[in-house]
This record gives C-alpha cells, structure tokens and sequence, in this order.
C-alpha cells in the first residue's frame, strides 16, 4: 500500500502543486490586469485633464472676446452718443448766434450768391436778427432787398426770395444741411482704429 499511498501523495502534491502554480499565474495575471488597468487610468486621466485644460482655455478665451466686444459696444455707443451730442450742442447755439458771428455768416452767403435783388423773410422764434440788418449787410454786396409782408414758416435765422429761388441765411439750417457729412467726419476721427 505504500506504492499506493505514495501515488496518492504524488498525486496530491502534483495537484497542489498545480493549485500554487494556477494561483501564482492568476496572481500574477490579475497583477497584471491591475497594473494595465491603473496605467490605463492614468492615461485617461492625464488626457481627461489634458481636454479640461484646454476646454478652460477656450472658455476661458470665448469668455474675454465676449467680454472684449461687449466693451467695444459700449465705447462704440459712447462715441455715437458723444458726436449726437456735439451736434446737438452746436445746432442748439447756433439757433441764437451773436449778431457779429451772424452778419459774418450771412456777408459770406450773400457775397457768394448771384443774387441782385429779393425780400428778406426772418423766422418766427428769431431773436438776435432783423429784416434791417440783412438789408444792411446785402447793400454792402450791392444786393437790393426789402422786407417780406408774408409770415414766416421757419424758426430761426432768415430767408431772402428772388423770383422763384430762395437763400437760406440760418447758420442753424446751413449747419443742419450738413449735419450728416459733420458727423461722418467727427467718427472718423473718434472711429480711428486702435491696435
């Protein structure tokens, strides 16, 4: 029975010893598996932090430009406002300018007409100037005008009729007329590219 009892023993330990070395290649599979799996992990950690990086970065960028335009709005809407304010400012003296700034305006209207002769209308809300003084500074010009017998249906400044034409003599309106052209030439000085 020893020869048997020695098979069973060989037979016992060959099969323990088959037990350790399926554990230890187990062992060794699952450290493995673990070791490519933490390495794997890391990996997409790295590349997970990696894309949070750069995502940061572009909202981060996408955050500033929306930033930097809406500032760029409203420097844009202030200089709107400040040019609409400049020209307003300017129309509003002008509806009241002093008598010397006036016959200055007005000598430099009527010495570049070719009028000869008219009437002399002044606008309803006028304050600073008369039928008289227009007929003064004209005859300066050799020009004959005298005073309309119709109302008038403007506001400020003065209007000569000759025949069918008629001049405007309102700094307020002249300045008025060109109130587009001022304020494309204000924005394009306020407008200068900034770099």
């Amino acid at each position: 029975m020893t020869d048997k009892s020695n098979v069973a023993r060989k037979i016992e330990e060959d099969a323990q010893q088959l037990k350790l070395q399926m554990l230890e290649q187990a062992k060794a599979k699952a450290e493995q598996i673990l070791k490519a799996a933490k390495s794997e992990k890391k990996e997409k950690l790295k590349i997970a932090k990696s894309k949070a990086v750069q995502r940061k970065a572009e909202m981060h960028k996408t955050e500033l430009l929306k930033a930097k335009s809406e500032i760029n709005r409203e420097i844009l809407q202030l200089k709107l406002e400040s040019i609409d304010a400049i020209i307003s400012k300017a129309l509003e003296e002008l509806k009241t300018p002093d008598k010397k700034q006036f016959s200055s305006f007005a000598g430099k209207i009527l010495s570049d007409s070719d009028l000869k002769e008219g009437e002399v209308v002044i606008g309803k809300s006028e304050k600073i100037i008369k039928s008289k003084d227009i007929i003064d500074i004209a005859k300066k010009h050799k020009i004959k005008l005298k005073e309309c017998k119709e109302k008038a249906n403007f506001e400020f400044g003065a209007k000569i009729i000759s025949g069918r034409a008629t001049y405007d003599i309102s700094p307020y309106d002249y300045f008025k007329s060109y109130a587009d052209t001022l304020r494309i030439e204000i924005a394009s000085i306020l407008f200068v590219e900034e770099g």
